[in-house]
């Protein structure tokens, strides 16, 4: 007797925008993979990317593109509502097909909640088989929160250090220079005055080419004013960024992971330490704010906000804060 093979093709996703933690009034760009791990080849998988329970939670459609490994394929764009939409994907065994889909700016429906659900799913075609249901769906979610403004403009008058709201180590290291914020020579500078929560950012500006070692300072504790012995450090190396924490005023780092972190003049760089001790960091410029990942820094309490210039660096626009 002849029979017909029921095809089996078990399809795994997921989906991650790499961060934990987004800002109100930003979009984001989500990257949904979706693989086939066999048996057997698939034609026309369905590819659906939803807020959780169907509700929109951006502003706007959801602009996607799509490439595919060698031998599968995908279409190579498209947009979807932002309740949510469907593509498909062909995908040979082990092929990947992987969309990048880009949101407008949280509603004010997730402002208000303060959390942004939003879910992948992949289907086999009618008649077939996916022996793995597990993986099938992911869900990225993520804490809204509001940016901080500029806590420093630095315009005021030229001076050898910054002035009564920040402690210096050593003390005339970072300066005032035509309104922005230089360093003479290696310095740390913290904000002086209370601790900001456990929820807190930091950010500067670029005015030179980006100097290897250009820092900002989260969750500082500790130790005087100029010199805490805990805190976190984010580090400009070399177009990545390294988070690394010290427990002895910086006298040893312990490297916690990096993010790729294309910065130019002009760019601004933010990080975002939640209460969980995960860091968030951002490159603000050309007119968007664009997430770069995620390292989990291991230290969740709160303090101080700062930063750490070696020598010939120029920023501007000191952010810190709440968030």
């Amino acid at each position: 007797r002849g029979y017909v093979k029921q095809c089996t093709a078990h399809m795994a996703v997921t989906k991650s925008n790499g961060v934990n933690n987004i800002p109100r009034g930003v979009g984001t760009r989500y990257t949904v993979a979706v693989t086939n791990l066999g048996p057997d080849p698939v034609t026309n998988a369905t590819v659906a990317d939803t807020p959780l329970l169907g509700i929109a939670a951006f502003v706007g459609p959801l602009a996607w593109t799509c490439t595919a490994t060698a031998g599968s394929s995908c279409p190579a764009s498209g947009s979807w509502a932002n309740t949510g939409g469907s593509s498909t994907a062909s995908l040979l065994v082990g092929g990947t097909a992987t969309f990048a889909v880009t949101t407008g700016a949280p509603n004010a429906l997730a402002s208000a909640f303060g959390v942004v659900n939003n879910s992948a799913t992949a289907t086999v075609p009618a008649g077939w088989i996916d022996p793995v249901a597990a993986n099938n769906s992911a869900i990225d979610t993520d804490r809204l929160f509001t940016p901080s403004g500029v806590l420093d403009n630095f315009n005021r008058a030229n001076a050898a250090s910054l002035g009564a709201a920040w402690a210096q180590a050593p003390a005339t290291a970072i300066g005032i220079t035509g309104n922005t914020a230089v360093a003479s020579a290696a310095g740390n500078a913290y904000r002086a005055g209370a601790a900001n929560n456990a929820n807190q950012q930091a950010g500067l500006t670029f005015v030179n080419a980006p100097v290897n070692g250009t820092s900002l300072v989260l969750k500082a504790t500790g130790g005087s004013a100029a010199a805490p012995n805990a805190f976190i450090r984010v580090r400009y190396n070399a177009g990545t960024v390294v988070v690394e924490t010290t427990t002895n005023g910086g006298g040893t780092y312990t490297p916690r992971g990096t993010v790729t972190a294309p910065f130019v003049v002009g760019d601004t760089i933010v990080a975002m330490a939640d209460a969980t001790g995960v860091v968030n960091v951002f490159r603000v410029g050309g007119g968007s704010t664009t997430a770069l990942g995620s390292v989990n820094s291991t230290i969740s309490g709160n303090g101080r906000v700062g930063m750490q210039l070696p020598a010939a660096a120029q920023v501007d626009d000191f952010i810190g804060g709440n968030a």
